[in-house]
């Protein structure tokens, strides 16, 4: 199970980056605004998915590679928005975007995978998104690293 995490650090680290020049490249995701990146992290690998106009990270999705279950990968899923841009479904449309990538990269050896995500029980507007995206309201659970009360959501994904 994956703890929370604020991918807003994140965005915030992108966004400092871009502003001290960082080059980016549009993908096929999306070229007029969407870059993609892969990293190791100590806790593990993490694609992340970030939607750049005019040099300004709009948002972000992150998906972490989790301990499989059963026989299927699973991949947490983090997001964040800007300030300045939310409200406009764009942490909906940064998940989405991540998905269909990670569909295309791993759909030639899985026929499914799990996506799961931990939001903390008082980020109301990022439950409302988990909800959107998952389509079922999250378990109570406890956050094992934070020790907040939190909900679990998990939901399979089909890649074809």
């Amino acid at each position: 199970m994956p703890s929370m995490a604020n991918p807003m650090v994140v965005l915030l680290s992108l966004q400092q980056s871009l502003n001290d020049g960082m080059p980016i490249d549009p993908t096929d995701l999306d070229a007029n605004s969407y870059l993609t990146f892969y990293d190791e992290q100590p806790s593990g690998s993490r694609f992340s998915y970030a939607k750049v106009v005019d040099r300004r990270a709009q948002a972000l999705s992150i998906f972490g590679v989790e301990e499989r279950v059963g026989n299927l990968d699973c991949f947490s899923v983090g997001y964040a928005v800007s300030e300045e841009h939310r409200g406009r479904g764009l942490s909906v449309e940064a998940v989405n975007k991540g998905l269909a990538d990670l569909r295309r990269k791993f759909g030639h050896k899985m026929k499914s995978f799990y996506l799961e995500a931990m939001i903390d029980v008082t980020n109301t507007p990022s439950l409302k998104i988990a909800e959107k995206i998952f389509g079922v309201p999250g378990v109570k659970t406890t956050d094992d690293e934070s020790g907040m009360p939190a909900l679990y959501f998990r939901k399979l994904i089909q890649i074809r």
